[in-house]
């Protein structure tokens, strides 16, 4: 249920920017094309293609840091380093 709450207040605040953005672009621009649409539509996308980068590379990082040493240098260099 309190998914539910966060997915209802996301919504809001996403529905209320997008109104906001387009009404500003209709009366900067005038109504020849859906100038405001585009423009949250193109910023969403970034913003979420720039999160997921984010969290791919911290997972990359977690990955690398918990690889056992014989994965990385081999069995030979796994004795090398003592483990």
């Amino acid at each position: 249920m309190e998914r539910l709450a966060w997915v209802c207040l996301g919504s809001a605040l996403g529905g209320g920017a997008r109104y906001l953005v387009s009404l500003a672009a209709l009366n900067a621009l005038g109504p020849t094309f859906p100038w405001g649409t585009l423009f949250v539509n193109v910023v969403g996308s970034y913003l979420i293609g720039t999160a997921w980068k984010e969290v791919l590379y911290l997972l990359l990082f977690i990955a690398i840091l918990t690889m056992r040493p014989a994965g990385i240098f081999g069995q030979r260099g796994a004795e090398a380093l003592g483990t």
